[in-house]
């Protein structure tokens, strides 16, 4: 693994600063090395994600105590922070592109490298800064990735904790990270945030594109990623990635 590990992975899960994001994203423009880095850091967390059963596991370490022999005796405990460092020695040797093309990259291996959820919101809400109750269950059930209990949290706030675009774009964001994902609710949520002019517009529309691919409406998919493409706005150079690699049918 590179240096830039916890770099990386506070960037993809989600728990930069809205400063540090930038700062990010301004070094990935200005160092193609970096840059080079990152691209792989991601495509390793994404074959840890889509690896799921055992057996692809069981593979990739095979592949690196082959390569690396003189580490075939070593126990690598099975950690995601283990099988990202087996995942990109692999990615490294074999080439991303090439394992991804072997494996016929789905749809769902898409969604799987792309879903990364938005920052969490700030704790106090008020003007005179107390915490409103509902909102800090659910700002600390969000935090925490307890995206069922930040659902309850969502449930009883009302228009004095947060404005209803706020509440139906995180309750998007919950739908499709909790234990068992809800694509379509979450696209109803990420649409309702679309019919208002807000802050969260592109974001929304970049998550609303992610469910419906998810969903497998690559027609509404491509909507919202052209439409993030040809406005350069949130999130829009994936965008163009994921409108080439998209399918055409339904």
């Amino acid at each position: 693994m590179n240096t830039h590990e916890e770099l990386f992975e506070s960037y993809l899960k989600g728990r930069s600063t809205t400063a540090e994001r930038a700062d990010f994203e301004a070094r990935m423009r200005a160092d193609p090395s970096f840059a080079e880095q990152f691209r792989q850091f991601r495509a390793a967390a994404a074959v840890v994600r889509i690896a799921g059963d055992q057996r692809l596991k069981q593979r990739l370490a095979a592949i690196h105590a082959e390569v690396f022999p003189e580490r075939r005796g070593r126990l690598i405990p099975i950690t995601r922070r283990g099988w990202l460092a087996i995942a990109a020695s692999v990615l490294v040797l074999i080439g991303v592109s090439y394992f991804f093309a072997s494996r016929q990259a789905s749809t769902s291996d898409l969604y799987a490298e792309h879903m990364v959820a938005y920052p969490g919101p700030d704790r106090e809400r008020s003007d005179d800064g107390a915490n409103d109750p509902a909102w800090t269950h659910f700002a600390d059930a969000y935090s925490e990735e307890r995206y069922d209990d930040a659902i309850t949290g969502l449930d009883t706030m009302t228009s004095d904790a947060a404005p209803a675009y706020m509440v139906a774009f995180y309750r998007g964001q919950c739908l499709l990270l909790k234990t068992n994902p809800d694509p379509q609710a979450a696209m109803r949520a990420f649409q309702e945030v679309l019919a208002t002019d807000n802050d969260l517009l592109a974001s929304a529309r970049w998550y609303l594109g992610l469910a419906a691919m998810n969903h497998g409406d690559h027609a509404l998919a491509r909507v919202q990623f052209t439409a993030l493409r040809d406005a350069g706005a949130y999130k829009h150079t994936e965008a163009a990635r994921l409108l080439e690699a998209l399918p055409d049918e339904q």
